[in-house]
């Protein structure tokens, strides 16, 4: 599967029985639809997403991502801690940059 950013190759990887696609030019993560779920239950997004934000994760932030599952043009949000992250909205698949992913699984103690 091509990178739905910078349309390089991604890599398939499995983490505790869970298979991500991650672009070894951007770093980008992309998770098929309940995969999200999965790896939030098994706490892996941290593991997953090991290199940190980077300067280049600012950019790709601009770069519109095209859904590689079905073409189609995905939407920007934020989800959790405000991290902006890709969504399509055919098949509901989610796109990370790079360092993303981590943060939203930061936990944040208001005591």
């Amino acid at each position: 599967m091509k990178c739905p950013k910078c349309d390089l190759d991604m890599s398939p990887k499995t983490f505790d029985n869970v298979e991500v696609d991650r672009c070894f030019g951007c770093g980008g993560i992309y998770v098929d639809k309940g995969e999200m779920e999965q790896l939030e239950n098994k706490k892996l997004s941290a593991l997953i997403d090991i290199a940190g934000k980077s300067e280049k994760a600012e950019i790709m932030d601009d770069v519109e991502a095209i859904c590689r599952r079905c073409d189609n043009p995905m939407i920007s949000l934020r989800g959790a801690n405000d991290v902006k992250f890709d969504w399509c909205d055919k098949c509901e698949a989610m796109f990370f940059d790079r360092g993303e992913l981590a943060a939203m699984d930061v936990v944040i103690d208001d005591d």
